[in-house]
C-alpha cells in the first residue's frame, strides 16, 4: 500500500477520528493503518490501540504521521475496553472503525462524510464492504480466493432489531451519540458492532451509501480463524446468550427513533410449567424493545426463578384480582407507548409480537389495535396504544379490558400482509422453502413477485469496485 505523506494543507470538512484496535497482528496492521492514512479525506485523527500482544510501535512509527496516536498497552482487555479507552482521546465530530487486518478504499471516509454533512437527519451512515475469503499460508501471507458483498441493504429499524446491516468497519457516526448510547459493553465479546449500532438506532436512522468502500477478511477454514466472531460462535449456547443480552439492552430514554411495548402476560389461575414455558418463549422470540409485566400473586412470584431476565417486571396483585384490574396494575407501572395483552395459552413464535406491534406503530388511525396471531386457538390477544387503553379503562372500568376497548370504540383487526414487518424478506424465505421442497414453479412465481417490487430489490444492489 502506497502511503500519501501527510501535509497540513487541507482542513476542509469536519475532523474524523479513526479507531483501530490491534492484537497480535503487526503484519496486517501496516495495511490497515496505511489504508486509513491513505484516505482522500485528509482531516483525520487516527487512534491505534495496542490491546496487548505483539509490539506495534515500530509499525505505527514507520508512517511518521502526526495524525496518529498510539495507546500502547501491554495487557489484553478486549475490543470493547479498547474502544472505550480510545473515547477519552477522540477529537473528531465523527468516528470510524477499522479492523487491524482489514482495509478501507481511499474514498471510504469522504463518501460517508459527504452523506452525513448533506441533507439528512441521520447521525450515522454505513457503506458496503467486500468479504474477502483467503487462505493463510504458513508464513502468514494471505492468498485471496474470492470477494463478494454479502451484506448490502438499506436501513430498516425492524431489521436492525435482530440483525446488523452495518458491520462496524463500514460505519461512520457522530461522536456525541456516545452520550446517549453509553459506552461499549465490556461484558460482550461478540457482535460488538451490532450491539452499539442497535443502541444508536434508538436515537437516529442510518444512511446507507451503496458503494463498496473496503474489505474485511475471513479464512476459508474458519476452524483456524482468530476472528472474535468465529471464535465465539464455537460455543453456540454462549453465543445465543450474548445475542439475547444485546436484544435486551435498553439505553436511557427518551428514544426519538424507537418505541417501547409493555407485554402484559395474564397467568390465569397461577403459575404452572406451561405458563413458565410461555414466559421463556416470549423472552426468546421478541426483538423489538419491550418489557414483560407479570401481574400475579406474590406467592406465585416467589415460585418463579426469573431474576436473571432484565425484561421481566413483577407486578404483585391478589390472587382473586380480575383480569381488568391486573391489566390496570401493569399499565400503571409501565413507561411504554404500546401495550400487548397476552392471555394464557397464546402460542409464541417468531415475530409473534412484531407482526402486530409494528403495523400499529406505522398506523395513523385513531382507536385502532392489532390482533396477535393465536394459531387457531380462539384466544384473543392484541396490541393497542397505551394512551387509548388508559382512556378506555377510565370510562369503562367495570368489565374486561376487551369490553372496555369495545365500549370506548377501539377496533381490533388483523394486520394485512403488506403491513407486516420485513414482509418481502418473509416472502423470499418462503420462496426458498418452496424451492427446497421441489415446488420450483411456485417458488419462481414468488421470486418474480418479489423482484417486481423494485423499491425492495434496489435496497440490495451495491455499487461494486474492482
Amino acid at each position: 500500500m502506497i502511503h500519501i505523506p501527510y501535509q497540513n494543507d487541507d482542513k476542509q470538512g469536519p475532523l474524523v477520528t479513526y479507531v483501530i484496535s490491534t492484537y497480535n497482528r503487526p503484519e496486517y496492521l501496516a495495511g490497515a493503518l496505511g489504508s486509513a492514512l491513505g484516505q482522500d479525506y485528509r482531516n483525520l485523527q487516527v487512534i491505534v490501540v495496542r490491546d496487548g500482544g505483539k509490539p506495534v510501535r515500530h509499525v505505527v512509527e514507520s508512517f511518521n504521521d502526526p495524525r496518529v496516536k498510539l495507546i500502547d498497552r501491554a495487557e489484553n482487555h478486549g475490543l470493547c475496553y479498547s474502544y472505550n479507552e480510545a473515547m477519552k482521546y477522540i477529537q473528531g465530530k465523527y468516528v470510524a472503525y477499522l479492523g487491524d487486518d482489514d482495509i478501507h478504499y481511499p474514498n471510504h471516509i469522504s463518501k460517508l462524510v459527504e452523506t452525513l454533512e448533506g441533507p439528512t437527519d441521520c447521525q450515522a451512515a454505513y457503506s458496503d464492504l467486500y468479504c474477502v475469503v483467503c487462505k493463510i499460508m504458513p508464513d502468514g501471507e494471505r492468498v485471496i480466493l474470492a470477494k463478494s458483498c454479502i451484506v448490502s441493504r438499506d436501513y430498516d429499524w425492524m431489521f436492525m432489531m435482530q440483525h446488523n446491516p452495518a458491520p462496524g468497519g463500514s460505519t461512520l457516526h457522530r461522536t456525541d451519540l456516545y452520550n446517549k448510547t453509553g459506552p461499549f459493553n465490556e461484558n460482550i465479546t461478540v457482535l460488538i458492532d451490532w450491539d452499539m449500532a442497535r443502541r444508536m438506532s434508538f436515537f437516529t436512522d442510518f444512511a446507507h451509501v451503496r458503494d463498496v468502500t473496503g474489505e474485511f477478511y475471513t479464512q476459508i477454514n474458519q476452524k483456524g480463524s482468530d476472528r472474535i466472531s468465529d471464535l465465539q460462535r464455537k460455543d453456540q449456547l454462549a453465543f445465543s446468550d450474548r445475542c439475547r443480552d444485546i436484544i435486551w439492552s435498553r439505553p436511557a430514554k427518551p428514544w426519538p427513533r424507537a418505541t417501547d411495548t409493555a407485554v402484559v402476560y395474564l397467568m390465569d389461575n397461577g403459575v404452572n410449567k406451561a405458563r413458565l414455558t410461555t414466559v421463556r418463549d416470549i423472552l426468546q422470540n421478541t426483538f423489538i424493545p419491550y418489557q414483560l409485566y407479570l401481574p400475579i400473586d406474590p406467592q406465585d412470584l416467589a415460585k418463579l426463578d426469573l431474576t436473571e431476565f432484565p425484561p421481566i417486571q413483577n407486578v404483585p396483585v391478589s390472587s382473586n384480582c380480575s383480569q381488568g384490574s391486573r391489566v390496570d396494575a401493569a399499565v400503571e407501572r409501565c413507561d411504554a407507548d404500546f401495550v400487548a395483552i397476552v392471555p394464557s395459552g397464546l402460542p409464541i413464535g417468531r415475530f409473534w409480537l412484531e407482526n402486530a406491534a409494528v403495523p400499529l406503530m406505522n398506523s395513523t388511525t385513531e382507536k385502532e389495535g392489532f390482533v396477535i396471531e393465536d394459531g387457531g386457538r380462539n384466544i384473543l390477544a392484541a396490541v393497542v396504544r397505551k394512551s387509548e387503553l388508559i382512556e378506555a379503562r377510565k370510562h369503562h372500568s367495570s368489565g374486561s379490558p376487551w369490553k372496555s376497548m369495545e365500549a370506548y370504540g377501539i377496533k381490533l383487526r388483523k394486520a394485512r400482509a403488506e403491513e407486516l414487518p420485513l414482509a418481502m424478506d418473509a416472502q423470499m424465505a418462503e420462496a426458498g422453502k418452496l424451492a427446497d421442497n421441489g415446488s420450483f414453479g411456485s417458488a419462481g412465481d414468488m421470486y418474480r413477485k418479489v423482484a417486481g417490487g423494485e423499491s425492495y430489490m434496489s435496497r440490495f444492489i451495491p455499487t461494486a469496485q474492482a
